[in-house]
C-alpha cells in the first residue's frame, strides 16, 4: 500500500515537472563524527563522538584529538610512519588505506567502525590490542 502511493506520489510531480527531494530515511541515520577520544576499560585509547559512542566515522578534513588517536594507532601499533599532529590530511589518508588493506577493510581511508575493529590501537600502557 505505502508503495502504491509512493508511486502515485512521483508520478505526480513527474506529472506537472516539479522537482522531488528525497530526504535521508532515519532508520538508517548516518553515523557521528568522531571529534574527540575516549579510553576504554581496556586501556585503549580510540576516537569516538562528542556522547562518546566508539561507532564513529572520520576522514580527510578532520581536525580534532580523534585523530590524534587514530595517528598513534597508525603509528604505534601498526608501523606507519606519520606525524601525530591532529590533522587528518593527505599522509594520515594514505597510512589508514595501507593499514585497512593489510587489514583486510575496504581501504578508503575513511576510518569508521569496520575499520575500527580491524586494526590495532594503542593503550596508555603501551600495548596494541583490536576493539570489537
Amino acid at each position: 500500500m505505502a508503495a502504491r502511493k509512493a508511486l502515485a506520489c512521483l508520478a505526480a510531480f513527474a506529472a506537472v515537472g516539479t522537482a522531488l527531494i528525497v530526504l535521508p530515511s532515519t532508520a538508517s541515520a548516518a553515523l557521528p563524527d568522531c571529534i574527540k577520544s575516549i579510553h576504554l576499560k581496556t586501556d585503549a585509547i580510540v576516537p569516538a563522538s562528542s556522547s562518546g559512542l566508539i561507532d564513529c566515522v572520520m576522514s580527510k578534513g578532520a581536525d580534532n584529538i580523534a585523530v590524534v588517536a587514530l595517528q598513534a594507532s597508525l603509528v604505534y601499533c601498526n608501523g606507519e610512519n606519520i606525524t601525530v599532529d591532529g590533522v587528518f590530511g593527505t599522509p594520515t589518508e594514505a597510512a589508514l588505506k595501507r593499514v585497512q588493506k593489510k587489514a583486510g577493510v575496504s581501504a578508503d581511508g575513511i576510518y569508521n567502525p569496520k575499520t575500527r575493529k580491524a586494526i590495532l590501537h594503542n593503550t596508555e600502557d603501551g600495548y596494541c590490542i583490536r576493539i570489537t
